[in-house]
């Protein structure tokens, strides 16, 4: 262009001049011509690279985006964005924007019959517009104009994407002011278009390939998935099958269920009473269980869970405040509810572990119920035993101490019989607590007429009482009434004893005695002597032959009954009575100076054997002294 200027600035009668001119002319020309052809070379070149770029993307949001940044590019253009078609509705939708300067453009929604992209989609022929707004050659949307006009779009230009004879998407570009797009130009963006098109129906089958695969690959981690969860539930009816062919006790089982599971297993009473744990191999030896089964079983959430099992017939989670879970399912056979199966696991069961977990209580039912039985056969056994031990009529049975041994019991042996009264109800319960209480000696317990009798080969009433008294106090807040013999041995002396317990007994209930267990032969004699007599008759006696004593300590806070007692039990020796109440000499004989004014001469005649009997039979209803 210089070199133009230059011709231009020389004299005009320089007779060269119009040459000069007209060769700049074409030369200018040419430069022009092949400035133009390496723009579309440049432009060819881009739209090439571009077809490879977008053959290699395979993610459709990431090629959309390519796309729509390389035809921007392509044409200088200061906007551009990809129009597709919703399948719901048909109206056009922004796929992918760059350039765009408001968040609106990227949500833009033009019905299919309005706007460029459905013009073009329409037409599939490319359009371009110097003046979009005031262009009356397509039907426009108000919205969609309001957005492009915050834009501050002007000129745009716009081709089809084509899948054979389906518009698959619209190739907009635009310019914030007026611009003429060349033939050529549209040429270069038509080309980009369908490279596009292609890429695009390629990540398409792309995706749907991949996604088959995914189906594919998901269906079979599936299907292994659920053989695997078959062979474990195969494997696990198969051990548990084995256990109950071969006569396992409920403690092999609830090993095999904690093997099976890996968890911590507890099996529970109908009480709640945990009676056998187990620990899964790997993690035996280690303290991280010690004791949590009885803690979990006396939990409230326990009982909840449990209840809610028995009524659903399903597992449920047990809420406790320990890492991992806890699940509960109650052990029934039909109604009948025979216990409960306890699982604590360091992580959440799966749900096939869960389906195996309550197999596992029918496994346990079939345990319980065999066990249940043996257990009714030997209880049946040996409550003809005991039965035949304490009526004499059958000691000539030659197979009666052979059938004692049987239950670990020596008849011959000093022994000590406890005599039980109880509510029916709770009567297979304290029968079920026995034994444990009396693991370590040869015993034998049964209940005869709501009574439960227990007779050990011990030579030691008082422990006797006492572990019995631990077993009638532990949770349960039951009435109940006995007594413990003396030592004894060989049937006779049991047969005796029973019968003298049954009186003992019947003299507790008429002295409103409630959950106390005495020494049978401190009260034998009276339990005798009053036998025929009614509650209110011993009321009488004691209340005619010492009222007045137990009236005065009533009232004064003294206590003159027991003084009187403890005088005639040590012979009417002040001293020694003195010793025993641990008060002095002068104060015993001050009491019985009181007592001789409330009940006059008492130590006189037969007064004192009445007023000593009176007295033993108030000890006997205050409990004062119920062993020695």
């Amino acid at each position: 262009m210089a070199t133009m200027a230059t011709i231009e600035a020389l004299p005009g009668d320089v007779a060269d001049k119009p040459l000069l001119s007209e060769a700049a002319q074409r030369a200018v020309a040419i430069w022009q011509r092949l400035e133009l052809h390496q723009q579309k070379e440049r432009a060819l070149r881009t739209v090439f690279e571009s077809a490879q770029a977008l053959t290699e993307l395979r993610a459709l949001d990431d090629l959309l985006m390519n796309i729509v940044v390389r035809g921007r590019k392509l044409l200088g253009s200061d906007l551009a964005w990809l129009a597709g078609s919703d399948a719901n509705d048909g109206r056009f939708r922004v796929l992918a924007i760059d350039g765009a300067s408001h968040a609106a453009s990227k949500d833009m929604y033009a019905p299919p019959d309005a706007g460029i992209a459905g013009h073009v989609a329409k037409t599939r022929l490319p359009f371009t517009s110097s003046q979009y707004l005031a262009d009356k050659s397509f039907s426009h949307d108000a919205t969609i104009d309001l957005i492009l006009s915050r834009e501050g779009l002007q000129s745009v230009a716009a081709v089809p994407l084509l899948a054979e004879d389906d518009v698959i998407g619209i190739l907009i570009v635009g310019n914030r002011y007026q611009r003429t797009y060349q033939p050529w130009e549209v040429s270069i963006l038509t080309i980009l278009a369908a490279h596009a098109s292609t890429a695009i129906r390629n990540a398409l089958a792309y995706a749907a390939k991949k996604q088959a695969l995914h189906e594919v690959e998901s269906a079979n981690r599936s299907l292994q998935e659920k053989v695997a969860a078959l062979e474990f539930a195969a494997d696990a009816d198969v051990r548990l099958t084995k256990q109950l062919a071969k006569g396992a006790g409920l403690q092999e089982m609830v090993e095999v269920i904690a093997a099976i599971l890996q968890g911590h297993i507890a099996f529970l009473d109908t009480a709640g009473k945990v009676l056998c744990t187990a620990t899964p191999p790997a993690r035996q030896g280690s303290s991280d269980d010690t004791g949590m089964a009885e803690v979990l079983a006396a939990l409230p959430s326990t009982r909840t869970a449990l209840n809610q099992s028995l009524f659903g017939g399903h597992s449920v989670p047990v809420e406790a405040n320990i890492p991992g879970c806890c699940r509960v399912v109650a052990v029934l056979s039909g109604d009948d509810h025979l216990g409960s199966l306890l699982i604590r696991k360091n992580e959440l069961l799966s749900d096939d572990e869960v389906r195996v977990f309550e197999r596992c209580s029918t496994a346990m039912a079939v345990v319980a119920l065999l066990a249940d039985r043996k257990s009714f056969s030997a209880r049946q056994d040996a409550h003809r035993t005991v039965r035949a031990l304490l009526d004499k009529s059958q000691h000539g049975d030659k197979d009666l101490a052979t059938r004692a041994k049987h239950h670990g019991l020596d008849i011959e042996a000093p022994a000590v019989i406890a005599v039980v009264t109880v509510e029916r109800a709770r009567a297979a319960y304290f029968l079920r607590k026995i034994p444990g209480a009396f693991r370590q000696y040869p015993h034998i317990a049964t209940e005869i007429d709501g009574r439960l009798i227990v007779i050990v080969n011990r030579s030691d009433p008082n422990t006797v009482r006492e572990d019995l008294l631990d077993v009638m106090h532990d949770g349960v807040d039951a009435h109940f009434l006995g007594c413990v013999s003396r030592t004894i041995s060989g049937p006779a002396a049991l047969a005796d004893a029973y019968q003298s317990a049954k009186r003992v007994i019947a003299l507790l209930g008429k002295l409103r005695r409630e959950r106390c267990l005495v020494y049978e032969p401190q009260v034998a004699m009276y339990a005798a002597m009053f036998q025929p007599h009614s509650a209110s008759d011993i009321a009488e006696t004691i209340e005619a032959t010492i009222g007045p004593l137990i009236d005065y300590d009533s009232r004064r806070g003294t206590r003159l009954v027991e003084t009187l007692l403890t005088f005639l039990e040590d012979k009417q020796n002040a001293r020694a009575a003195a010793r025993t109440l641990g008060i002095h000499v002068n104060t015993m004989h001050k009491r019985l100076e009181t007592i001789s004014k409330l009940l006059g001469d008492w130590n006189e005649g037969g007064r004192t054997v009445e007023i000593h009997v009176a007295l033993r039979l108030w000890e006997i209803r205050h409990g004062q002294q119920d062993f020695p």
